[in-house]
């Protein structure tokens, strides 16, 4: 269940950082998007502290192995097609970078997740 907040928590500040950027004008901007990154890296804290002894999982079929890593690919995978419907205007530029932030936040937490897989 932890994990599944942390999880959510990213995702939060993902989408907080996207409408921060489309929506805040400078130099707010740069007080608010340090607020959203100190939130986010606070929550890397605590799954840092939560999977730090953690062992090696011989089932392959663990559900918690894949949690970042599977949203580490959709949020790529999401962002390139973003910057396809910023080109022909259909979104604004926040999109994508919600989606390059939740790329960076997934792949931090995906790397400590990658010993156990």
């Amino acid at each position: 269940m932890v994990i599944f907040l942390l999880w959510l928590g990213l995702i939060c500040c993902a989408v907080a950082n996207g409408l921060i950027y489309d929506r805040v004008q400078a130099p707010e901007i740069n007080h608010y998007l340090l607020i959203v990154g100190c939130v986010a890296a606070i929550l890397l804290a605590i799954h840092r502290i939560y999977t730090r002894h953690w062992e090696a999982i011989e089932d392959e079929h663990s559900k918690h192995s894949w949690v970042f890593i599977s949203s580490t690919i959709v949020s790529v995978i999401v962002g390139v097609s973003s910057l396809f419907a910023v080109h022909v205007g259909e979104v604004s530029w926040g999109f994508p970078f919600g989606c390059f932030t939740a790329f960076v936040l997934f792949t931090i937490a995906s790397l400590k997740e990658r010993k156990y897989v």
